[in-house]
């Protein structure tokens, strides 16, 4: 949410404070190093090459982009654990989606907000296995292609020395300028 800009340009303190908070991160193994996201923080990306500047690597990356969050004048989003959840959820769907729900928990012979929770969970957990599943599968295709062009580079590089090998050999033999010089005499 945007700010009024008059209220823009916070101080360095207000900032160090706020990115003190307890903002969680996601830590994923990318090429040579690590990509840094958060999630409550969209957009705030980073990379680090060792583990050993996280912390420090974390917090400035908050610092800064929180920075860049007040000089825009946008309000800093607040660490989900500071937001309070009641457990409540008001949801509104079509009548045909509700009568089906409720005939199927009757089925199930549990109530409404028992299957809408289990299958809600079940939701959640396909699509955070997804999401690790994808990870899995661009790291091994980054990993595949890394070692196919390393064989394509091998095998280049083998197919130039042996070409410069055969055509060192073939000069050594009879090099072009003695025929030349046979020829003029």
């Amino acid at each position: 949410m945007k700010r009024n800009k008059s209220d823009a340009g916070a101080s360095d303190v207000r900032v160090g404070m706020i990115a003190d908070r307890p903002y969680a991160f996601t830590l994923r193994a990318v090429g040579d190093g690590y990509e840094i996201t958060f999630p409550e923080l969209p957009g705030c990306v980073t990379h680090i090459d060792a583990l050993d500047d996280l912390e420090k690597h974390v917090k400035s990356t908050i610092i800064n982009w929180m920075g860049w969050l007040e000089d825009e004048g946008y309000e800093v989003p607040e660490p989900r654990d500071n937001v309070k959840y009641s457990g409540r959820i008001l949801l509104r769907c079509p009548t045909s989606l509700h009568r089906a729900l409720v005939e199927m928990a009757g089925l199930e012979g549990t109530s409404l907000n028992q299957l809408l929770v289990q299958s809600a969970s079940q939701s959640l957990g396909l699509i955070q296995g997804k999401r690790i599943i994808v990870d899995a599968i661009r790291e091994l295709k980054s990993s595949a292609l890394d070692v196919i062009a390393s064989l394509y580079r091998t095998s280049i590089q083998e197919e130039i020395y042996n070409t410069t090998q055969e055509a060192q050999a073939e000069y050594l033999i009879e090099p072009p300028c003695a025929q030349m010089i046979g020829q003029q005499e």
